[in-house]
């Protein structure tokens, strides 16, 4: 398969806080979307953006009369067909981002420097715990777009309910890592309401 037109690097990949995650490969950012979006499954884990902001499935998306691609739209050519690659996927909770390592209390701590992140105190460490956004007892991950830290009495407070808001009424997010994403921000037009802080 070859990419015909744009840089490799194209695909965003947004959480299912729709706050990104990953950005790889037009030929990985299309074998998610086959693996994980396809009607076949119930229910798929990945769909793909299109152009009008509508979540859609492989099949949709392949479809020109039911996709909108961008005037930029990136393809890949196999020896038989031209398919559009996805420029942003959405994963919803159920999907597993694999990372190598998950964030420990430590890290987290440091990260948040000390707050809890839904009483907004300043706690010592062993005073805090690790805080799943989408609960784990409905099978949310330890990576980090589905972490926290919250204090002892919040952890308990908040227990398996989702979404779930803090003490400024906002839900509760992850951290979005914008640095690492700020590098990127000019690959495609369509990312930046994704990777800019309002």
């Amino acid at each position: 398969m070859n990419l015909v037109g744009g840089k490799d690097r194209v695909v965003l990949i947004l959480s299912h806080f729709w706050t990104p995650i990953n950005i790889t490969t037009a030929k990985e950012g299309l074998k998610k979307l086959i693996a994980c979006g396809c009607s076949s499954l119930d229910p798929p884990s990945v769909k793909v953006l299109s152009n009008g902001g509508e979540p859609l499935l492989w099949e949709e998306w392949v479809n020109p009369e039911r996709a909108y691609y961008y005037k930029d739209q990136p393809f890949i050519q196999s020896s038989k067909k031209i398919y559009p690659v996805p420029t942003i996927l959405l994963t919803t909770s159920r999907w597993v981002y694999q990372t190598k390592e998950k964030p420990d209390l430590r890290y987290l701590y440091d990260r948040y420097k000390g707050h809890c992140q839904i009483c907004g105190e300043k706690k010592t460490i062993k005073d805090m715990s690790i805080e799943h956004i989408y609960p784990k007892s409905k099978g949310g991950t330890k990576d980090n777009f589905n972490v926290t830290v919250t204090c002892h009495a919040c952890n308990c407070k908040k227990a398996a309910l989702y979404p779930y808001k803090n003490h400024q009424g906002e839900e509760l997010k992850p951290y979005t890592p914008w640095h690492f994403f700020h590098a990127f921000q000019k690959e495609r037009e369509e990312w930046a309401p994704f990777l800019f802080k309002n």
